[in-house]
């Protein structure tokens, strides 16, 4: 008989041992939680956030009932890209990779991008959080965009109630280059 085989004859054995013995039944009775099905999650930061490469934040979620009140439930947080973004079991988000999900000590940095992040329980799933991962930002120039064609709407002589507005674009740079488009929306 092969290894493979006596292994199996070993396996075979253990089962009928376990199974004469009455198994890993104990005879009491064995406790069992259930958790109410919440309405939402409630994920915070909410919205988007940008980061930079190797940093990290924390994020929390919060289970609520119908009327809004937070309930207690075991909540499960995903990143929609973990090459970007990694996320611990405790909601601490990584701007790379955590070196364990279970007790996130380092944060190695990894690409520039963005994921989204998500907290679940129960098949109920949080609005997710845009995670914008990119460079150092060192300079930001804010710049005037020129104005469109004048619209008889927004001329102050001819409806003074409107007040003059002027655009403005911001662009962020690190080391003389522009990051942009990995840094998420300027508010």
């Amino acid at each position: 008989m092969g290894r493979l085989g006596q292994l199996g004859c070993a396996v075979a054995v253990l089962c009928a041992v376990i199974a004469s013995e009455g198994g890993c039944n104990s005879g009491t009775a064995v406790n069992t939680t259930t958790f109410a099905v919440p309405a939402i999650i409630t994920l915070s930061p909410p919205g988007s956030v940008s980061m930079e490469l190797g940093t990290n934040q924390q994020f929390t979620a919060t289970p609520e009932n119908a009327s809004k009140a937070p309930i207690t439930e075991p909540v499960f947080y995903q990143s929609s890209n973990s090459a970007v973004v990694s996320v611990a079991v405790n909601g601490l988000v990584c701007a790379g990779s955590w070196d364990s999900v279970s007790v996130p000590q380092v944060c190695t940095p990894g690409p520039v991008g963005f994921a989204d992040i998500t907290a679940a329980t129960q098949g109920v799933s949080s609005p997710a959080t845009r995670v914008y991962v990119h460079q150092h930002i060192d300079s930001v120039v804010i710049t005037p965009v020129p104005p469109g064609p004048a619209t008889s709407c927004l001329t102050t002589i001819e409806n003074p109630e409107v007040p003059n507005t002027a655009a403005y674009q911001a662009t962020a740079f690190s080391r003389g280059i522009d990051v942009t488009a990995t840094a998420g929306q300027f508010v």
